[in-house]
């Protein structure tokens, strides 16, 4: 029978068949608080385990002992920076965030932040929080937080023309294209998560043996054409010759 809170803790854990690596790491910044490693995995059919429900069942099983739980998710002997961010706001901040993306620039950790709606300042103060308390046990010193609903995000519209330009186009040509048009753009998953609901909606196509993109005609006729010297036949005319130069 555990005794201590931290054997209730991993037997909890057990009874949801989550395997802890190691042991538990008490937070010391908050009584009662611990951080758990977990290992994920995928099963034949391609889903998380342990999945999120599971982890939402379990930090909550954990604050009826009066304890609270982050999980550090490690996956391919690597710490998932994003599933563990997204893991903790979502358990300890629910209906507030939608998603994340990380991308370490300079040694420092860029956090980007897609709210579900736009958030008050006491939102992002308890969002910054979460995030730092987390950081500190993993002992990440630098990062920032930057919210997609204050940033100059690419439209699907603007990613399409950047298509139409460079077609056949690879995620990076797309990327660089776009940050020269002055947006900014989360990281490689937020591109990827973007063409693919693009493709999926069959607006454009992956091109199997190269995996570049390129329009669909409806997509064509849906964009039209301008007559003038920033059309972007003439833009994509221009690229062409740069390439070959």
């Amino acid at each position: 029978m555990p005794n201590s809170l931290k054997d209730r803790i991993l037997a909890a854990c057990k009874a949801e068949n989550v395997e802890v690596i190691g042991e538990l790491t008490n937070d010391p910044d908050t009584d009662g608080s611990f951080i758990a490693f977990i290992e994920l995995r995928r099963d034949k059919r391609g889903y998380q385990r342990p999945s999120k429900l599971t982890l939402s069942k379990l930090s909550n099983t954990i604050s009826d002992l009066n304890a609270r739980i982050d999980f550090v998710l490690i996956q391919n002997k690597r710490i998932d920076m994003t599933s563990s961010v997204k893991t903790a706001l979502e358990q300890r901040l629910p209906r507030l965030v939608n998603n994340v993306f990380i991308n370490e620039k300079k040694s420092v950790f860029e956090v980007w932040i897609e709210p579900r709606q736009r958030l008050s300042e006491d939102e992002m103060r308890d969002v910054q929080s979460v995030v730092s308390e987390l950081f500190s046990v993993l002992r990440v010193k630098n990062h920032r937080i930057i919210y997609t609903t204050s940033a100059k995000l690419p439209t699907p519209t603007s990613v399409l023309s950047a298509i139409r330009t460079l077609a056949p186009a690879s995620p990076t040509q797309i990327e660089d294209f776009l940050k020269i048009k002055g947006f900014e753009i989360p990281n490689r998953i937020w591109t990827e998560r973007m063409l693919d609901r693009l493709r999926r909606s069959e607006r454009l196509l992956r091109l199997a043996q190269t995996q570049k993109y390129v329009l669909t005609l409806n997509t064509l006729k849906l964009l039209g054409s301008r007559k003038d010297r920033m059309s972007p036949d003439v833009v994509r005319a221009l690229d062409l010759a740069r390439r070959r130069e």
